[in-house]
């Protein structure tokens, strides 16, 4: 997991070290752990996600590749504690609607869609 914390270009030379792990002495483990570093190396050193997809060292979009943890951040940033009271909860909700429902009119009547570099703006 710290392998995407490296530079792209460091990435395939550190796994070169960490893909042969010692021995542990039971042929059993040896084996499985042959087998997951060629799945490593065949699915995320050399296949179809290659390290320039998961490296985050020249990051500059949002911190979490998974939309939904990104907005489940937002949230909790905007309430701005940690656990809401339920009416703090209900306010935020409705002005959450009133905030998409806006944009719904401005999409509608010919505003521009948000690029990526629009995200983080305060409109």
């Amino acid at each position: 997991m710290a392998m995407r914390m490296l530079p792209v270009f460091a990435i395939p030379l550190m796994w070169q070290r960490l893909q042969h792990p010692p021995s542990t002495g039971d042929p059993l483990v040896d084996g499985k752990t042959m087998i997951f570093a060629a799945y490593v190396d065949s699915t995320w050193i050399t296949g179809a996600f290659t390290p320039t997809l998961w490296s985050h060292v020249d990051n500059v979009g949002p911190r979490t590749t998974n939309l939904a943890e990104g907005w489940h951040n937002g949230l909790n940033t905007s309430l701005g504690v940690s656990h809401p009271t339920i009416r703090t909860f209900l306010n935020w909700l409705q002005l959450y609607k009133y905030q998409i429902q806006g944009r719904c009119i401005q999409l509608a009547v010919g505003r521009p869609a948000k690029t990526c570099a629009d995200y983080g703006k305060r409109n």
